[in-house]
């Protein structure tokens, strides 16, 4: 089973990049925690370094995924300028890399650009020292990549900034490139929920978010399997149907 580290930049004292009333530390944990929710539901073993807002320390990160003994570790950001704004999305590998680490930024900045953000290509960056500028590319061992989705001060990038859809396209850029056997993977209910709402149906869908897309409704009393949660939706399955319901509407 592939185990991936999914890494939030910045945090706590940190905002990173702020624009406005955006900051990059909102975002990257946000898209953080729903990467993890995707990869942990088909069955991934996943680490993080902070799933609320704290301070974060690269070192310690890096030494978490090592310790741990990832096959990937991946890191969430978002651009910023001086001036005019730029655009786009692009990923980091390490000047290092033996080929893993090019191959998962290709996977990943490939379905970010599906969304429609411009391909401002995939890159290396080194330091004086000629080695890897992004502490998290120098200190890791397994094959490791900074995604710096889009640019937090372009207005048109972030009008198309979507959580959930985010998530999906680095989630799916992982399980390109790293995929898991669906039949090792195991996964069994934690707990069962019955829906009580007011006589509606309640909405399966795709991702944590009522923008996403409804897979399936389950009625008023419907029993369903709990696998897990990602903050106030259960990932659940019913009568075939798995994805995403508001905890709000289950009793367990």
């Amino acid at each position: 089973m592939a185990k991936i580290a999914v890494f939030a930049g910045h945090g706590g004292n940190n905002p990173g990049a702020v624009f406005g009333p955006l900051r990059e530390k909102d975002y990257t944990l946000a898209v953080s925690n729903e990467v993890t929710a995707i990869l942990r539901y088909q069955g991934y073993n996943v680490i993080n370094n902070r799933t609320i807002d704290i301070d974060r320390s690269i070192t310690a990160d890096a030494n978490l995924a090592n310790s741990q003994n990832v096959d990937a570790v991946v890191e969430i950001h978002l651009n910023s300028n001086e001036g005019i704004p730029y655009s786009g999305t692009e990923t980091f590998f390490s000047v290092f890399d033996t080929g893993r680490g090019r191959e998962l930024a290709t996977a990943i900045n490939r379905n970010i650009v599906s969304l429609g953000f411009k391909d401002n290509g995939i890159k290396t960056r080194v330091n004086s020292e000629g080695t890897d500028y992004f502490g998290i590319l120098r200190l890791t061992h397994a094959p490791a990549v900074l995604v710096e989705t889009a640019f937090i001060n372009n207005p048109q990038d972030m009008a198309m900034y979507d959580i959930g859809t985010m998530a999906e396209a680095i989630a799916n850029g992982i399980m390109e490139v790293f995929p898991i056997n669906q039949a090792q993977a195991n996964i069994q209910p934690v707990a069962y929920g019955t829906v009580r709402t007011d006589g509606a149906n309640l909405n399966i869908r795709e991702f944590p978010s009522v923008q996403a897309r409804v897979l399936g409704v389950i009625p008023n009393g419907g029993s369903v399997s709990v696998y897990g949660s990602s903050g106030n939706w259960y990932i659940i399955s019913y009568s075939g149907i798995s994805g995403y319901a508001s905890a709000d509407f289950i009793m367990m």
